[in-house]
Order: structure tokens, then C-alpha cells, then sequence
């Protein structure tokens, strides 16, 4: 049985950005996946934009800001593996496939990571792929308590 993707994708007014978003998880090769898209109440058409694709899931209505919104879909989701995917953002093909191997690679594991490729007019104007880029420490984490 293949894990379970659910990928959570905040949006508020980026229609037109969420097209390529929405398409590049459609382009994934993954049998398995979730998609949540909690929309802050958007009025540019970005739910009608949703309400026609049945493969997605929508979590609307008013929300705090894009943390609160993530965490409404880690609230909803039911897959084994939640990753995050911003409507201006989109996952190049392949893109759950590789983290999936990385789990199972080594199953121990929390979190995988990837490269990132920044883009403008189509062209990569910054790649991230570097190790230290894709590595998760303390010191690239910041943390603070609630006060």
C-alpha cells in the first residue's frame, strides 16, 4: 500500500496563481493523495476555481493568517505524509515520489526535504540544492515558546 499524501495549500485571492499550483500536484506521479486547500475568503474566483475540481477539498471561511489556515488542514488531514505547497508555489514532477523514497529510505525519519528552484518568466533565477540547504537543524530551526 502507497502512503498517503495530504498537502495543504493556504490561499486567500491568488487565483490565478493557484492554477499552476493546483496543476502541478495533478502532474505528480503518486497514486495516494490528499489536497486540501483552506481558503481565507477569497472573492477573486478562487472558489469557484476549486469548487470544479472534485479532486480537491476545501476548507473555507475566515482565518487568523496563513498559520492558522495550516493549521486547519494538519486538523483535516488523514494522510500518513502532510506537506505544505503555497498557491504561488509548485512541485516539480516526481516531487512526492522522491519524498517517499526518502521515508522509506530511512524510516526513522520526521521530515524530508528538497531542492528549490526559485523562477521568473520561466527562467531559474536561484537554485537551492546544496546540502546544507535541504538539511533540517537547530540552528536552522527557530523556535519560541507561546507567550
Amino acid at each position: 500500500m502507497a502512503l498517503r499524501f495530504s498537502i495543504i495549500t493556504p490561499t486567500f485571492n491568488r487565483r490565478d496563481m493557484l492554477v499552476e499550483a493546483l496543476d502541478s500536484v495533478a502532474r505528480q506521479d503518486w497514486p495516494e493523495i490528499e489536497h486540501i486547500i483552506v481558503d481565507g475568503g477569497s472573492t477573486d474566483g478562487t472558489l469557484d476555481l476549486v469548487g470544479g475540481r472534485p479532486e480537491l477539498r476545501l476548507i473555507g471561511g475566515p482565518d487568523q493568517g496563513v498559520y492558522d489556515a495550516l493549521n486547519k488542514g494538519i486538523s483535516a488531514a488523514t494522510g500518513e505524509i502532510v506537506c505544505f505547497l503555497n498557491s504561488d508555489d509548485m512541485f516539480e514532477p516526481g516531487a512526492l515520489s522522491a519524498a517517499a523514497a526518502g521515508f522509506s529510505n530511512a524510516p526513522d525519519c520526521d521530515s524530508v526535504c528538497g531542492a528549490a528552484r526559485l523562477t521568473a518568466v520561466g527562467e531559474a533565477i536561484e537554485v537551492y540544492d546544496r546540502e546544507e540547504d535541504k538539511r533540517l537543524t537547530s540552528r536552522g530551526l527557530r523556535c519560541s515558546a507561546p507567550r
